[in-house]
């Protein structure tokens, strides 16, 4: 399940977004907007998950409305249980882990270093990144990349736009293993509204 918590790291996963630029304070060149997301097992037409990201003040606030199932694990048969979840990250460090079936969810706070790490392989310790051919998704060019990550076992190919992740393409570098696709379908840049970041009434918190 790697796989999905690093995609869910957007909001929680991700996704998956560029270092803070000086220009721009955070990980996204835009300052908010909304992408959907799917992600799907290669080779499967089922999405095993599905995802709005709402973002704000360039990426360092980011809340993703997540629903599951549909599909199956990666390289199993076994199928991903229904299950609907949120996730808001804060700028300053606050995390929101909220399972919205079960009106529940925890706090924490994590350190910059460890957001950026989650959400990009790239800069974590020892990894390999070797540029790859643009791709246009959505109407707009995106930068690709490949990321090896030091143990040599997990690859990564990714494709940008202004930090913001359109494709995500994760796999094991072990034989025969499954590759996990995100997608983002659909993108608009404009204002989003505050409430879009805080805890929804009625869960609690620990």
């Amino acid at each position: 399940m790697k796989t999905i918590a690093y995609c869910l790291s957007l909001a929680t996963l991700l996704t998956i977004a560029a270092p803070a630029r000086a220009e721009t304070k955070g990980p996204f060149e835009v300052k908010s907007g909304v992408f959907e997301v799917k992600i799907t097992t290669q080779g499967q037409s089922t999405a095993m998950m599905k995802g709005t990201f709402f973002f704000d003040d360039y990426g360092l606030v980011l809340a993703g409305d997540l629903i599951s199932g549909g599909g199956f694990y990666p390289g199993t048969d076994v199928p991903v249980p229904p299950a609907h979840s949120l996730g808001i990250d804060l700028a300053d460090g606050t995390r929101h882990d909220i399972d919205l079936d079960k009106k529940t969810g925890t706090s924490k706070r994590i350190s910059p270093r460890e957001r950026l790490e989650t959400l990009d392989p790239a800069l974590k310790k020892g990894a390999k990144v070797t540029s790859l051919p643009p791709r246009v998704i959505l109407g707009r060019t995106c930068p690709g990349k490949e990321i090896v990550e030091e143990s040599g076992k997990a690859l990564t190919r990714e494709w940008m736009w202004k930090g913001i992740p359109l494709r995500v393409e994760q796999t094991s570098t072990v034989a025969n293993s499954p590759t996990v696709v995100l997608e983002t379908t659909s993108l608009s840049v404009a204002p989003v509204p505050a409430e879009k970041f805080r805890v929804p009434a009625g869960v609690k918190m620990k």
